[in-house]
């Protein structure tokens, strides 16, 4: 704004003191200097955030990295198509595409805007999860499967050989206790997910917990579908794939 123009605004509204118009003038310059700067350093950590957005999730090699970029690439043309732009206009854009990208990744990590930052997070307790029931299905004999082909639905029942299993993860075992042992997985495998229940003696240690179904022959049987499909996800969610 012009020094002129603005007088000229002050005395239309009876405004004479120039003391005051100067005054007046020198704020409304400084709050757009800082306005600018703030401008400034909201497109200066927008870049910084999606870059480690991207370098995050390609570090964690299940992730999918082309619509990374390609959303990145989005974000930094039109910071430099518009030189006002503010962080706060693409939070609800950036918190749609994390959305998608959980999803994507069936729960692998957690994606959360805090403040002008993005903060990623592999899930721990789903980590431990597939930890339990990888370990649990690798150490057991089946002893029964049922499995309705019209609803998707089973049963799993195995006993654990390992012993040791119940000290690794923290799971109370009383060996004078019938079917002590006992595992039991149910749930259902349905649209290429397994959602799934897991039960060891008496203590329910799963609920609801789903993963992605590997694909396998149609003469495969169900639990083989399950056993593959546990330690393909306890990979992934380990980091070890």
């Amino acid at each position: 704004m012009k020094e002129d123009f603005f007088i000229s605004i002050m005395q239309k509204y009876g405004i004479e003191d120039k003391v005051v118009i100067q005054k007046a003038y020198q704020d409304i310059l400084h709050n757009i200097t800082q306005e600018q700067q703030i401008i400034k350093e909201c497109k200066s950590n927008l870049e910084k955030m999606i870059g480690k957005l991207s370098r995050d999730i390609l570090n964690f090699q299940y992730a999918v990295s082309k619509p990374i970029f390609l959303y990145k690439n989005c974000l930094e043309s039109k910071c430099k198509q518009n030189q006002d732009i503010y962080l706060w206009q693409f939070i609800d854009n950036i918190n749609m595409y994390a959305s998608f990208l959980e999803s994507r990744m069936n729960g692998v990590f957690r994606i959360k805007i805090v403040g002008n930052d993005i903060k990623i997070s592999l899930i721990k307790k789903r980590k431990k999860m597939a930890s339990i029931a990888a370990d649990a299905i690798n150490n057991s004999i089946f002893s029964d499967v049922q499995y309705d082909a019209t609803t998707g639905y089973f049963t799993i029942a195995t006993n654990i050989t390992d012993g040791r299993f119940f000290e690794r993860h923290s799971i109370i075992y009383c060996p004078s206790e019938a079917d002590a042992r006992r595992a039991i997985f149910s749930g259902v495998m349905k649209d290429k997910k397994i959602k799934f229940n897991l039960t060891i003696g008496k203590e329910e240690i799963l609920t609801g917990f789903d993963i992605l179904m590997e694909q396998m022959n149609e003469g495969t049987g169900i639990s083989q579908i399950l056993h593959t499909s546990l330690n393909k996800a306890n990979k992934i969610y380990n980091g070890k794939q």
